[in-house]
């Protein structure tokens, strides 16, 4: 039998396309000074290119769960890890500072999210003069903000 060219007509889909809800994770691992320190990465589904970059600092375990909701509920890239070294996530947010846009992230937009330990990297960040935080989301007690305000408020935080 010969081949016989399927005829098809270049018309476009007949049903609309469905939303994709697909997020991507990765492990990621930075030199801090005197270990490794395993990051998660989370990207938001249909994540756009230039989207803002969250260092989340978990103090104890709320479980990479809340990182996950971060990244999808406020279109963040977000960089999860769990320290309660200082050090640690200054080694984190300083990398996200330098390097963001090697995961599609604008570093010129970066956020710093987690508790008392995300409050006292903002102070340190502010005290080295860099990198420069644009916003912080303080997560505790189960309730989430967003603060606006400057770093100096959060110096009782840290305390």
């Amino acid at each position: 039998m010969p081949d016989v060219p399927f005829h098809f007509s270049a018309r476009g889909p007949t049903i609309p396309a469905m939303p994709s809800f697909v997020q991507r994770e990765a492990d990621l691992s930075l030199r801090a000074a005197s270990t490794f320190s395993r990051l998660r990465v989370f990207w938001p589904p249909d994540a756009a290119e230039g989207a803002p970059i969250a260092v989340f600092a978990m103090e104890h375990d709320p479980g990479f769960e809340a990182a996950r909701t971060l990244s999808v509920e406020g279109g963040y890239i977000v960089l999860a890890l769990e320290t309660t070294a200082l050090d640690v996530v200054t080694v984190a947010l300083e990398w996200a500072a330098d390097h963001g846009r090697v995961l599609g992230a604008d570093p010129d937009q970066l956020i710093l999210a987690g508790g008392r330990l995300a409050a006292a990297a903002a102070l340190r960040a502010r005290e080295n003069g860099w990198p420069e935080i644009t916003r912080r989301v303080l997560i505790g007690d189960g309730s989430v903000g967003v603060q606006e305000l400057p770093v100096e408020s959060l110096a009782l935080a840290a305390s």
